[in-house]
């Protein structure tokens, strides 16, 4: 199976942990490669509730020095803090990318012509490729080199971006929970970030990592993550071995091949829609592995919030019909303090994908455990 034709999805939704502890997500991409090369499983850390994300690590150069990696769907290119980065994350700059420790880098030239570099300030003096990127709120500015990739057997010689700087486009309460809350755990935050998407979104036109494995013939065009409540694996050329519940699978959207578009045809709240599926685009629905929760319009926000405050007449919703702060609700982004057996008053959410061809539809449910979440 190539990764323009299925994605297979866990019976959990997307990202989102509770009960069932773990997630399988199976990749499936349009490059054609020899069967069976090899398989690899690596040790994915990190998780959603306190650190944001999962991470993984790669190494980089000759001699090899490892760095820590977000594993995104939703981006293509990979970035690692050079050494010159002054308000990079992921601790001391010494844990940075430094071209001059490696034997095997090389620069990439601002007029390349495989590569979108901005020709602001592209001079005979000045000859780096320089871009620009975002992730989560942040702006990166970044310069593209040449450098071998490690990424357990697997190794490459990969354009990649050294981040040079980093804007935020957080208000001040939010920087401030933020950083509060990574001092208050023992975790560095992640250095890098790996983005495993397609290459049409690189923002460099750089070839993506896992396509590089594919077309050296290092591995079959297929990976998968199997998430738990904290870490995880990341599978390379085949599903994960760790997923035990039967499969299913829902279509790419293959006029995309950019995002893992999925189509989504209802969203129900304890088996109620939420009304029209135009309330949440349901042609562009993607499955993004650096994006904490689900993100959905205003539209279908709006339709999800009237039918929990629906639930008000069966339940004491704490923080939405009981216990309510002159503040607000916890629909007016006012956090509140939760007991288990709050918690589970509320209800479930819905995620009705598309199924594949012949089978039934993929319905996720998305418990209250997973969507309300610890300083969110």
């Amino acid at each position: 199976m190539d990764r323009g034709a299925l994605l297979f999805v866990g019976l959990a939704f997307f990202l989102a942990f509770g009960d069932a502890r773990s997630v399988d997500i199976k990749f499936g991409r349009g490059i054609v490669t020899p069967e069976n090369i090899g398989n690899y499983s690596f040790p994915v850390q990190g998780n959603f509730s306190l650190y944001f994300f999962y991470y993984t690590t790669i190494e980089i150069g000759i001699p090899p020095l490892p760095f820590t990696v977000i594993l995104d769907t939703g981006s293509s290119d990979l970035l690692i803090p050079s050494a010159s980065c002054f308000d990079c994350y992921g601790g001391n700059s010494s844990k940075y990318y430094n071209s001059s420790n490696s034997i095997t880098y090389t620069p990439v030239i601002c007029f390349d012509p495989l590569y979108k570099c901005n020709q602001t300030g592209c001079s005979e003096t000045d000859l780096e490729c320089r871009f620009d990127t975002s992730f989560s709120g942040l702006t990166e500015q970044a310069t593209l080199v040449n450098d071998y990739v490690t990424l357990g057997d697997l190794k490459t010689y990969l354009a990649f971006g050294a981040i040079t700087e980093i804007f935020n486009s957080y208000d001040y309460k939010t920087q401030l929970a933020i950083h509060s809350l990574r001092q208050s755990t023992d975790m560095d935050y992640p250095e890098g970030l790996l983005g495993l998407a397609f290459k049409s979104v690189s923002a460099v036109g750089a070839l993506p990592l896992l396509d590089s494995f594919v077309l050296s013939n290092q591995m079959d065009n297929i990976f998968s993550f199997c998430f738990n409540e904290v870490g995880g694996t990341l599978t390379l050329g085949t599903h994960s071995p760790y997923h035990s519940t039967p499969y299913q699978y829902t279509p790419l959207i293959e006029e995309s091949y950019q995002y893992y578009n999925v189509r989504i045809l209802d969203v129900r709240v304890n088996g109620v829609t939420i009304g029209s599926n135009q309330t949440y685009d349901p042609n562009f629905t993607i499955v993004d592995s650096g994006t904490p929760l689900p993100t959905v319009t205003n539209q279908a926000y709006s339709a999800l919030r009237n039918l929990i405050l629906s639930n008000c007449s069966l339940s004491n919703l704490y923080g939405v019909c009981d216990g309510v702060s002159e503040n607000g609700t916890l629909f007016d982004q006012v956090c509140y303090t939760m007991s288990t057996e709050q918690i589970n008053q509320f209800p479930t959410i819905q995620f009705v994908l598309q199924g594949e061809e012949g089978k039934p539809d993929v319905v996720l449910d998305y418990k209250p455990s997973w969507y309300l979440q610890y300083q969110y």
